[in-house]
């Protein structure tokens, strides 16, 4: 029941965009989500009526969320079931090693490093928690029972969740699985060199079949409707562009080396190392910290740096302080202690600090900054044009709040998207273009607009202007 509590707690007090007891908010990503999902339900399909670049399984899990009360309470309720699920997962992962109390105790203090992470709620990584957390249970339950036992095979019930847990990265945020296969890939050198050629296969086969139960129905599904390309592109093609171009050279990878949102997967690479090079008895588990966790240290530092990009790092932190607990307990080397306390000391230093500043944030920041521009505004456009009603470079909150379905699929984050793809910047012309838009609200914030400016100087004219926002009307067709 605690469990229970603590989550809906969380969710509620937290999560922005959904929880009943806060208002629209000025937000992007979650609220992108639900408009596809909404619409998704009415027939507009992913990617060929709205388009984004995340993959299907956020879309259809705001779907959802949608068809149980036609409102984001749905997608709220659905949070709820994942965060009660991530609980008694965090719970799960401390038991192998603590008691209730202490492993209570663990959850506690996992929610208290989700926290700064979360940003505004309905992120993908939220609901990838649960899968990560039994990914991690297995892998850390199989490099015990080799260190303790000297067990080497590995139950293949474990490499059907690492498959389902694939397969939901690809078809949402790919990168997030590069921790579990790290650990996979580990345990399958592991099994090949005591050659257990029969059991890495048992594995392998119930891997594919984690793999395929979840992708499949969703690419067949849109390979039925004749949108898999589109869905495709959507998932992973244009995101290969988005990732080459997240990075903004050698100055931004520095300052990611010391971004503070990251320092869980920071600290059991520390302790990875350490219990490598000093603690010979559970050598295995350091290597096995340091397979699971490189590629995924490697990827956030040279990525976007996006806080809620760190919340796959919370089942890591789980283990850092099993580990570390388990040093300081049985090991008698003094200098081993001190360096360990130094290390745990830091560490909670660091997640206190970002706890601080996250609610900081969100006491004192204006999340509905905007919106009052933006009601303003839409008091001059007519009800029975909102289906010819598009914005730029805003946020959605307008769909939202007047409940209109965008006039064309590239609804949201133009000038972003554009400039990382050469394809994508013609696509989304091409439809701006088109001028079937009469309506346009576009967010101003730095001046003169090098995509979409010769349009509206061309086509519309200005209507009116609200803070940062400006409304134009179309005013001659091409």
């Amino acid at each position: 029941m605690f469990l229970i509590l603590l989550s809906c707690v969380f969710v509620t007090l937290f999560s922005v965009t959904t929880s009943p007891i806060w208002n629209l908010s000025d937000t992007q990503d979650s609220y992108v989500y639900y408009l596809i999902g909404k619409y998704w339900t009415q027939g507009f399909l992913p990617y060929v009526d709205l388009w984004d670049q995340k993959g299907p399984v956020i879309y259809f899990i705001n779907a959802v969320g949608h068809s149980l009360t036609e409102s984001l309470t749905g997608v709220f309720l659905i949070q709820l079931i994942f965060m009660i699920a991530t609980a008694f997962g965090i719970f799960r992962l401390y038991r192998i090693q603590w008691n209730n109390l202490q492993s209570l105790a663990g959850v506690v203090f996992s929610f208290v490093c989700l926290f700064s992470l979360y940003e505004d709620g309905n992120m993908v990584e939220e609901y990838l928690l649960p899968l990560l957390l039994w990914c991690l249970i297995g892998q850390y339950q199989w490099v015990n029972r080799y260190v303790e036992k000297d067990e080497v095979q590995h139950q293949p019930t474990h490499a059907f969740i690492y498959g389902l847990t694939l397969g939901f990265c690809l078809l949402t945020r790919l990168t997030n699985a590069l921790g579990v296969c790290g650990g996979v890939a580990f345990i399958a050198a592991t099994l090949l060199v005591h050659r257990q050629y029969r059991n890495l296969a048992y594995n392998a086969l119930t891997f594919i079949g984690g793999f395929c139960v979840l992708t499949m129905p969703l690419i067949l599904y849109f390979y039925h409707h004749g949108a898999f390309d589109e869905m495709w592109y959507g998932t992973f093609l244009f995101n290969m562009s988005y990732a080459a171009n997240s990075g903004h050279g050698l100055t931004t990878f520095i300052h990611r080396l010391f971004l503070r949102n990251y320092i869980d997967i920071y600290a059991f690479l520390v302790i990875g190392v350490f219990i490598m090079l000093f603690v010979k008895r559970r050598r295995m588990v350091g290597l096995w910290m340091l397979s699971a966790s490189v590629l995924i240290w490697f990827w956030l530092i040279s990525s976007a740096g996006f806080s809620h990009y760190g919340i796959i790092c919370i089942p890591y932190s789980c283990i850092t302080l099993l580990e570390a607990c388990s040093i300081l307990r049985c090991h008698s080397s003094s200098l081993l202690k001190i360096a360990t306390d130094g290390v745990i000391v830091i560490y909670l230093f660091i997640i206190v600090g970002k706890d601080v500043n996250s609610a900081n944030n969100l006491l004192t920041n204006d999340k509905k900054s905007g919106q009052t521009q933006v009601d303003h505004l839409m008091t001059f456009v007519p009800a029975e044009d909102y289906n010819a009603f598009i914005t730029y470079d805003t946020t959605p909150y307008c769909y939202l709040r007047y409940n209109i379905r965008p006039c064309y699929k590239y609804f949201t984050c133009q000038n972003y998207t554009m400039s990382m793809n050469v394809i994508h910047h013609d696509k989304v012309m091409k439809e701006f273009n088109s001028c079937k838009a009469k309506w346009i609200l576009m967010e101003r914030k730095h001046g003169i607009n090098k995509y979409i400016d010769s349009i509206l100087h061309t086509y519309y004219e200005l209507i009116a202007t609200a803070g940062d926002f400006q409304l134009y009307h179309l005013l001659v067709a091409p």
